[in-house]
């Protein structure tokens, strides 16, 4: 399988410096299907933060979930593993989605709804340093389309939820509270009772909660 997708790139890199796009259609069509094409773009997506992160000593902001998450469904792609796609999904859906919301309303209106995103504006217009983080806006369509050209959600997915979640939980006490990375020492969006440990609660119940739809929605649609 690596050898398969080291190959795909290099035939795409070579027919690209030979300069001619019939030959780029030609090589993304013969070798490429859209599960690997999407598989690479994803990744570069994943990837783009992290490098980011290093130009401004800043590698620790890759524990952020939305900052890995392209990663993992770039790999999903790649290595046709639907469990981890739809591991993303359970994850971080919700949150996405609420962060776009609020990123969308400051952007179209000039007003946030809660405010979290006001780090994505200087001086009242869009900072384009930050444009790396549009990829939240992407997250809910990007998992869907893999989990679909994977062909649909695996159950236990969301062992693999709580299992990143875990693993990000613990990561995230390990840097500095001014960072308050994944949100683990103080809000990030709503202020909740005993917050260090309503707050994971809140995350394993949206796990389940999107599980189970998600399993509910697609298997209606395919009985439609």
């Amino acid at each position: 399988m690596l050898l398969r997708i080291a190959l795909q790139g290099y035939a795409i890199s070579y027919w690209v410096q030979k300069g001619t796009s019939l030959n780029i259609l030609i090589v993304i069509n013969l070798y490429m299907q859209k599960r690997v094409l999407f598989g690479w773009i994803f990744l570069i997506i994943g990837v783009t933060p992290f490098f980011t992160f290093l130009t401004f000593s800043r590698p620790e902001y890759i524990v952020w979930f939305s900052n890995h998450t392209f990663i993992i469904l770039g790999l999903a792609l790649l290595f046709k593993n639907p469990f981890w796609a739809f591991a993303q999904l359970c994850l971080g859906a919700i949150p996405e989605l609420v962060w776009s919301v609020d990123f969308l309303s400051r952007f179209v209106t000039g007003s946030h709804v809660w405010g979290f995103t006001e780090y994505m504006f200087k001086n009242g217009a869009f900072d384009w340093l930050h444009l790396y983080s549009l990829q939240h806006l992407l997250f809910v369509p990007a998992a869907l389309y893999a989990m679909y050209l994977l062909r649909g959600p695996v159950k236990q997915a969301w062992l693999g939820s709580l299992a990143q979640g875990a693993a990000m939980w613990g990561f995230s006490f390990g840097f500095s509270p001014d960072l308050n990375i994944n949100c683990v020492f103080y809000k990030c969006i709503f202020d909740l009772p005993f917050y260090q440990t309503s707050w994971p609660l809140l995350m394993v119940a949206h796990v389940c909660v999107v599980y189970y739809l998600v399993l509910l929605l697609w298997n209606k649609k395919k009985i439609n």
